[in-house]
C-alpha cells in the first residue's frame, strides 16, 4: 500500500511540474500572440498609408506617385527614407532630393512598371541615368545600363587583302 502512495505522490509532483510549465508556455504563447497582433496592426496602418500620395521635390520640379510605389522596389533610398520616417514616427507629404530631374521620369516609370527601356538613350543620357540610378539605389536599371556602358564601338575596320571581291584572286 506505502508503494502505491508513494507512487501517487510521486505522480502528483510530476504533474504538478508539468502544470507549472504549462502555464509558463501558455504566458509565453500569449506574450508572442500579443507581438503578432500589433505587429498585423502596424501592417495594417502601413497597408492604410501607402495609397497615399507623396510629393517628391526632384531639383525643384514636383512629381507625385504613391507611397506603396515608392516602396515597390527594396532596398532603394526611397524605401530606407521612408522606413526611416515610420521608424521615428514622423510624418512627411514630400520629400525633397537636390539632383536633376531630367531622367527622374524614367526611374519613377520604372517603379510603376518594373520595366525599363533604354532604346532612344544617347551615350550621354546612358551615363547620367547610370549615375542617377545608382543615387537612388535602384539595381535593376543600374545593372542594365552597366552593360550598355561595355558595348563594343567600332572605330575602324579594314579587311585583308584575300578576302577582297575588288579585283582578282
Amino acid at each position: 500500500m506505502s508503494n502505491i502512495k508513494n507512487d501517487l505522490s510521486g505522480l502528483k509532483s510530476k504533474l504538478e511540474s508539468i502544470e507549472g510549465e504549462f502555464e509558463n508556455k501558455l504566458k509565453e504563447v500569449e506574450s508572442k500572440d500579443a507581438k503578432f497582433k500589433k505587429i498585423d496592426e502596424q501592417i495594417e496602418e502601413l497597408i492604410s498609408k501607402k495609397d497615399s500620395l507623396i510629393k517628391l521635390n526632384v531639383g525643384g520640379k514636383i512629381f507625385q506617385t504613391k507611397l506603396s510605389t515608392l516602396l515597390s522596389v527594396k532596398d532603394t533610398l526611397f524605401a530606407k527614407i521612408i522606413t526611416s520616417y515610420q521608424e521615428s514616427n514622423e510624418s512627411f507629404t514630400e520629400l525633397f532630393f537636390d539632383r536633376s530631374f531630367d531622367h527622374f521620369p524614367i526611374i519613377l516609370d520604372f517603379l510603376r512598371t518594373k520595366q525599363f527601356n533604354p532604346k532612344g538613350l544617347s551615350k550621354a543620357d546612358i551615363d547620367d541615368l547610370k549615375i542617377e540610378a545608382e543615387y537612388y539605389g535602384i539595381s535593376e536599371i543600374d545593372e542594365v545600363l552597366a552593360d550598355l556602358q561595355k558595348e563594343v564601338e567600332i572605330i575602324a575596320f579594314e579587311g585583308a587583302p584575300r578576302y577582297s571581291t575588288a579585283g582578282t584572286h
